[in-house]
């Protein structure tokens, strides 16, 4: 009877272990994916924190950042960003060899789904003389 009680409650839990590890991949400080979104190629840093999910789409990038964490979207080809956010800030810069994308969610927040769409716009290079 104890053997039967005991195989009954292993096998009730047996479906939840095998569940929980099943395509999830901890993205933290430091993590770099370089990912192609509607043939654009963006490289995803964890500048800091974790972030709990990204999903890559045809032209769009939906990423969930936990509170206290930011990520830099890069785009070597200098390409702009839109992006759709709530509390998140968002911080876009174009250097001369490339454009990115600061997006961070301060300590305290709950956790946030940004959108962010890399366009096939490349922004031009500005000469100050």
């Amino acid at each position: 009877m104890k053997q039967l009680s005991l195989l009954i409650i292993v096998s009730l839990f047996l479906p939840v272990v095998a569940l929980a590890a099943f395509n999830e991949v901890s993205l933290t400080t430091g993590t770099t994916l370089r990912l192609t979104v509607g043939g654009n190629t963006v490289d995803l840093t964890v500048t800091n924190g974790t972030v709990e999910s990204v999903t890559v789409y045809d032209s769009t990038l939906a990423i969930t950042l936990a509170a206290g964490s930011s990520i830099d979207l890069t785009s070597a080809n200098r390409y702009t960003f839109s992006y759709n956010k709530s509390n998140a800030t968002a911080n876009f810069v174009c250097g001369s060899s490339s454009s990115s994308l600061g997006l961070a969610l301060v300590a305290g927040q709950t956790t946030e789904t940004v959108s962010v769409n890399p366009s096939t716009t490349v922004l031009p290079v500005r000469h100050l003389w």
